[in-house]
């Protein structure tokens, strides 16, 4: 959610993604190494996993090729694409007199490297039918280093210049500009883009002011790219991202910042919009013939101690040019004054955890939501794909594609994958998709793992947009069956509109005793009601290969909403509770099960309450009117934004995405208690949230956005809950204790970062051993933390 809102909001924000393709059409390849020790493949035996005659080799430096050796078949196989897109390379031979040993071959030209996986199909006559897997990860090139990103003034927008440096172990600089060349793209989708020269005076970009101009981040990609020695295709780096942020002066200090009364305050910002400066406050600057502003040319201001007395005060920064009177919308700094917290502000994170591991992450997509299993392995859920990715105790990465079916395709020798997602293309355009944009919930449940596909973020929609919730069993085994893995099972999501076209945008899961509940949002963009359902799972409504295409399947699938006298246990079905009854407005986000009782605590995205659903009570929803919630905070749609939430047995605690603010809620005084947290830069945010139970921690995610504070970017953060419950039961006596840690995003990167850039999204707390999991956006890795020995519990 964290970079997809961000691109609704600006759609450039998600011009960091990539999304692997597959080149030309697979060719029949020719293997001169006779030599090949494997298995072969026998639909009617067993054959051995790790040694299976199905291999996928890189034949060249853009060029795969898959080789296989199979018996007691039917006279093709069939291969899938088991990644990204799923265009399935389909049938092929069985028997090839060009290929030793009785083996078949095929080859594909790749345009970028990564990791990529097929299975391949063999049936018998009978119809008995066996699958094998095959995997290769195909070096990329090298990207180019760029210069040129960086701030914009909005009152007198330039125009800027991109350039780079190519790498030459991709091609010499004097490489024809035909073979050879930097491209340029704009969309995330776009599989080409204008070209440049690779070297020289003319590699550069030009950005001219008026495409600057716009206040927000501007976003632009470049890669290398060639043709490599005998190919036709042509083999790019990832995307070299060069961002410029068009905007004014803002505050060099955190947001908000804490301190004491009796001393001086000094305020440092930047100085490189417009000529001038002007502060704005009615209690920290002295009134001047009823002005409460002054105007400066110096980097900081100090406020005086006389001023700063106990409470909260604001103070506005403004950027102008005096020759045309035209001023910036201002930042606007707040300043708590003798506060209830202390804050530890910069500690280096090394002095509580053993130097932080990064671990690549194999699938498309960007890291959302993360968290552990019994056994202390890792599981990650992306947006923007159709995979799920673990990493074991041992630190051994994998991904799972989740299940989708095919329908054959008239005159073809494939078949295509269903689309039940939709994905908002620009502006105005939606296509259905296999990758889902929403993927907003990974999280354990005893021994099994689950996850959400919510399916595009849209409002209304004309075409297809359905939701699924995925378990991971890691006590069944996967049978050579399938081309799928049967330790996956997919729960669709009824549909109980007309034409069957969903769009009920699950983002919240949770589970109470034997029940598994979702959130769905209906779209937080539209005015549907949203609905809170529960299931209970059981292996007979899962529905792997689901044609969504297909209004009678949809309308037939295992797993439809109850009906009246029906319940989960009896029946089999999914109860829901619609919240059209409750005022309008309300945006189902995240959910947490309360372990005491059963019920089930809710976010409202829209920021006007926190929500409890009890189904065994007279009263089944209630409603608790967030503070400040009719308050204008960044946004007049998602005010704070209350996403993630969390639970202990005398409180819930909520984060506000957008302010940066976590609330605690005491269950017995239906009371709520706030701590804005500060930024390390002056468009951070909270996106996640977990209770580490052995310290009593509250741990938080903090993404920086534009101009941090010194050295600080991302990083992590915890509040002692222990002391925040002190403090509230002895206001006068006890204060609440934070940390907010530096050096995290220090952590060394598995490969190359894309372009350096780190933003940590999801954060997971392992009870068992107080390790921390970040889902880590831009580098597009996991990121882990172990305490140091004495530091936990």
């Amino acid at each position: 959610m964290w970079n997809r809102l961000a691109w609704l909001i600006a759609p450039a924000l998600l011009s960091g993604c990539t999304v692997a393709r597959v080149g030309d059409e697979p060719e029949a390849a020719s293997i001169t190494d006779p030599i090949w020790e494997c298995v072969t493949i026998d639909p009617m035996e067993n054959t051995p996993q790790d040694t299976p005659c199905f291999r996928a080799l890189l034949s060249a430096k853009n060029e795969i090729t898959l080789q296989w050796r199979v018996t007691n078949t039917l006279p093709q196989v069939y291969i899938y694409n088991d990644f990204g897109l799923f265009r399935d390379i389909g049938f092929q031979p069985v028997v090839c007199q060009s290929q030793p040993e009785d083996s078949c071959a095929t080859t594909l030209k790749v345009k970028e490297g990564g990791f990529r996986r097929w299975v391949l199909r063999a049936d018998h006559p009978d119809g008995a039918a066996t699958h094998v897997a095959a995997s290769i990860s195909v070096p990329a090139p090298f990207a180019p280093t760029i210069s040129g990103a960086g701030f914009v003034d909005m009152l007198s927008p330039t125009e800027r210049t991109i350039s780079w440096v190519a790498d030459q172990r991709n091609a010499p600089c004097d490489e024809n500009e035909k073979t050879a060349w930097i491209e340029r793209s704009g969309s995330i989708f776009h599989d080409g883009g204008a070209r440049f020269p690779r070297c020289g005076q003319d590699a550069k970009i030009i950005i001219p002011a008026a495409e600057l101009s716009d206040p927000g981040s501007h976003n632009y990609r470049v890669r290398d790219c060639h043709l490599p020695d005998g190919s036709d295709t042509k083999f790019c780096s990832p995307f070299a991202l060069v961002k410029f942020q068009t905007g004014s002066d803002r505050f060099l200090v955190p947001n908000p910042i804490y301190t004491e009364s009796g001393r001086d305050l000094k305020l440092a910002f930047t100085t490189r919009s417009g000529d001038i400066r002007r502060l704005s406050s009615t209690t920290l600057i002295p009134r001047d013939n009823q002005h409460t502003d002054i105007a400066t040319t110096d980097p900081d201001y100090t406020v005086d101690a006389q001023r700063l007395t106990p409470g909260v005060h604001s103070i506005k920064l403004t950027s102008c040019k005096t020759d045309t009177g035209a001023c910036s919308p201002g930042d606007e700094l707040q300043i708590i004054v003798n506060a209830s917290i202390d804050w530890e502000w910069g500690r280096d994170y090394r002095e509580d955890f053993e130097a932080g591991v990064g671990f690549k992450v194999l699938g498309p997509g960007e890291p959302l939501e993360i968290t552990y299993d019994a056994s202390g392995g890792i599981w990650l859920i992306n947006e923007f794909s159709n995979a799920i990715e673990y990493v074991s105790p041992t630190g051994e990465a994998f991904s799972f594609t989740v299940p989708l079916g095919r329908q054959p395709q008239p005159d073809s020798s494939s078949y295509k994958s269903v689309a039940p997602f939709a994905f908002m293309y620009g502006p105005a355009t939606l296509l259905p998709t296999s990758i889902s944009t929403l993927g907003e919930r990974a999280t354990r449940v005893e021994s099994k793992v689950w996850f959400t596909q919510g399916g595009g973020m849209l409002g209304t929609t004309n075409i297809q947009n359905h939701s699924r919730v995925i378990s991971f069993d890691p006590s069944l085994s996967d049978s050579p069956s399938t081309f799928f893995d049967d330790r996956l099972c997919v729960y669709n999501v009824p549909t109980d509109d007309p034409d069957r076209l969903g769009n009920n945008q699950v983002i919240g899961l949770t589970a109470t005793k034997q029940r598994i509940w979702i959130g769905e949002s209906r779209g937080l963009f539209d005015d549907v009601p949203s609905a809170i359902s529960s299931f209970i799972p059981n292996p007979g409504s899962c529905d792997n290969l689901l044609n969504f295409d297909d209004p009678e399947a949809l309308a037939n699938q295992s797993l439809q909403y109850c009906g009246p006298g029906q319940t989960p246990e009896q029946d089999a079905c999914m109860e829901k509770f619609l919240l059209d009854k409750l005022p309008p407005g309300i945006k189902v986000a995240h959910l947490v099960a309360d372990p005491h009782d059963d019920s089930v605590w809710f976010t409202d995205a829209h920021g006007r309450y926190l929500g409890n659903l009890d189904p065994n009570s007279s009263v089944i929803f209630k409603l608790y009117p967030l503070p400040d919630s009719d308050s204008d905070t960044k946004s007049n749609l998602f005010r704070g934004f209350p996403w993630s939430i969390a639970v202990e047995n005398d409180a819930v605690y909520v984060a506000e995405f957008f302010s940066r603010a976590l609330l605690r809620f005491d269950k017995a005084a239906a009371t709520f208690d706030k701590i804005d947290v500060p930024g390390v830069s002056s468009r951070g945010t909270i996106p996640s949230i977990d209770i580490d139970p052995a310290t009593n921690r509250l741990w938080f995610t903090l993404p920086s956005g534009q101009d941090t504070i010194g050295n600080m970017a991302s990083t992590i953060g915890y509040i002692d809950l222990t002391s925040w419950r002190e403090h509230l039961a002895d206001p006068q006596g006890a204060q609440i204790s934070g940390v907010i840690y530096r050096g995290v995003d220090t952590i060394a990167a598995p490969e190359t970062s894309l372009n350096g850039s780190i933003a940590f999204a999801g954060i997971a707390i392992d009870p068992a051993s107080g390790k921390i999991a970040l889902a880590t956006v831009g580098r597009k890795q996991i990121t882990e933390l172990k305490p140091k020995a004495g530091s936990w519990p």
